[in-house]
């Protein structure tokens, strides 16, 4: 795993995904990484930069808009449309 993936404490997450252990009980630190590692190189590089460009937009967000913006998220299981 490269140096820039791992996280310190205290430090601010790199990306949404750096909370899951919060949404995975029992997901520590090393695990927590290795998952968020296998996801973003199980998607295509494209998505992996919007998904980046899109979380520079929210972190300018105020809680508030970040409520928002969950609340308006969809939910359930994708339509299994694979757009690659």
């Amino acid at each position: 795993m490269a140096a820039d993936d791992q996280q310190q404490p205290g430090q601010k997450p790199a990306s949404g995904l750096g909370s899951l252990p919060a949404l995975v009980p029992g997901l520590q630190g090393p695990e927590a990484n290795a998952l968020q590692f296998k996801i973003k190189n199980s998607i295509c590089k494209s998505v992996q930069s919007k998904v980046d460009s899109i979380l520079q937009d929210v972190e300018k967000f105020t809680d508030i808009e970040k409520l928002y913006l969950y609340l308006k998220l969809p939910s359930g299981p994708s339509s299994g449309n694979d757009k690659r």
